[in-house]
């Protein structure tokens, strides 16, 4: 008996370093086969408004540092640290007729605080577990989702906290959910939590026309996510749901459906959004919730078409219904709407719809450089600027129209890409000679210039 525990104890001293060692080599394995990778961008902007209202521009330089390691029993681990500071710009200056700020170039650096010209973020910081077609992630991560996504049309993108779950069987069916606590609000400095994220980003109107007063008087214990995506050869169907506790419930979906005839390929999409008061909205106090109405529906048709030329075309329109305001926080991403055109939503309205078409063309060079040339023009049909049940931020009716450039080095979007990007905006609307109901709204016009080296 006493040689029988002799005998276990020495295969333990023997054995026990060399999975010791093994363990260790397999995690310096994992840590020095890790990735690091990046963008380095500067990105120049400036907003020419109708005289004689303030003209602003801007220059921010800033980029992202990201390493993730190689796997280690099925996990890693990953970090990504921001920066973006201030080369040049005016968006300290007021418009003395409005008494407001840059509403664009502003978000190149701190929305909470235009005075700080420079912020140093950690964005991600995150553990994974990763098996089969299963992934878990628990820390900071980017998201990218219909509503909740990085907006990366900045310089610092939108990231959650929480928890996040994917699965992918690779053949018909793919299906995410988590819970968040916390938003990194794009062009802001911190995290906050779900509730206090909202309203980082101007609050618009009261239904009442009083001034929204919702930011740091809201409640909510988080918000979950969950989707399940459908998909066969020629179609898909995609379902999402946001359920943001105490304030609000959205449920999303859209469908696809393509074919191929004569060298083209057609596509024809459906979307539907319905969202649901929760409770009180977010506050007990009328004139401090974020949600009032309690129902808003969203419907959206698009058809596009491919040529075998690399041009694609699109067809596009929305339209919102009079049950009430569709409203989901501007600081948690872009809209994924079919009408949607950069420096412009349709988040706030109700009653409304809009149009728009865009034709694309992809071009190939020697040496795998490549360009792509997009042309965007859309009619927003709004309540009026003055219906503050219907129109949440006062904006009037519009016509836009976009030029939307890229060039890329590589074929694999790495390398220098350069954006240029004009965006112009006209009323339809009535302006009532407000220059509040202009700046920044109307009889603008937008430029930009955004230099990427992505490793």
């Amino acid at each position: 008996m006493i040689a029988k525990k002799y005998i276990i104890l020495l295969w333990i001293l023997l054995v026990s370093p060399s999975v010791i060692m093994a363990q260790s080599d397999s995690l310096f394995n994992a840590i020095s086969k890790g990735k690091v990778s990046g963008y380095w961008r500067s990105f120049l902007m400036a907003t020419d408004n109708q005289a004689p209202l303030q003209d602003w521009n801007a220059i921010a330089t800033g980029g992202l540092l990201k390493y993730e390691s190689g796997l280690f029993n099925g996990f890693s681990i990953g970090v990504g640290f921001y920066y973006t500071m201030d080369i040049h710009s005016n968006i300290s200056q007021k418009d003395t007729s409005t008494n407001k700020y840059s509403r664009y170039e502003l978000g190149l650096y701190d929305f909470n605080d235009p005075d700080n010209r420079e912020i140093p973020l950690l964005g991600e910081a995150y553990i994974s577990y990763k098996k089969n077609n299963h992934q878990i992630k628990f820390g900071r991560f980017k998201l990218k989702t219909p509503f909740l996504n990085p907006e990366d049309g900045r310089m610092i993108p939108t990231l959650e906290q929480g928890f996040w779950y994917q699965f992918n069987n690779k053949k018909n069916i793919s299906t995410e959910f988590g819970w968040l606590t916390h938003i990194g609000t794009r062009s802001t400095s911190e995290f906050q939590t779900i509730a206090n994220s909202i309203g980082s980003y101007p609050q618009g109107l009261n239904t009442d026309g009083t001034k929204g007063n919702y930011k740091g008087n809201l409640t909510s214990k988080g918000m979950g996510v969950v989707s399940i995506c459908y998909f066969q050869k020629n179609w898909m169907i995609k379902v999402w749901n946001y359920y943001v506790e105490n304030i609000f419930n959205s449920s999303f979906l859209e469908t696809s459906y393509l074919f191929e005839q004569d060298q083209l390929t057609h596509k024809f999409l459906f979307q539907y959004l319905n969202q649901n008061k929760l409770k009180n909205g977010g506050n007990n106090n009328a004139e401090e919730t974020y949600f009032f109405d309690k129902n808003a529906q969203l419907f959206g048709l698009k058809y596009q078409t491919i040529t075998s030329g690399k041009w694609t075309f699109s067809a596009n329109w929305n339209y919102i219904t009079d049950h009430g305001r569709f409203q989901f926080p501007r600081e948690w991403g872009r809209e994924s709407l079919f009408v949607f055109q950069k420096r412009e939503r349709l988040e706030g309205m109700a009653d409304s719809h809009a149009w728009m078409v865009d034709i694309q063309k992809n071009f190939s060079f020697k040496k795998d450089n490549s360009m792509v040339v997009k042309l965007g023009y859309g009619q927003y049909f709004r309540p009026d600027a003055k219906n503050f049940a219907q129109n949440k931020y006062a904006m009037p009716a519009n016509d836009q129209l976009n030029l939307d450039i890229f060039y890329f080095s590589k074929p694999n979007k790495t390398g220098l890409i350069v954006e240029g990007l004009i965006a112009f905006k006209s009323p339809l609307g009535n302006t009532y000679n407000n220059p509040n109901l202009v700046l920044n709204k109307v009889n603008m016009v937008n430029y930009n210039l955004v230099v990427n080296y992505v490793f």
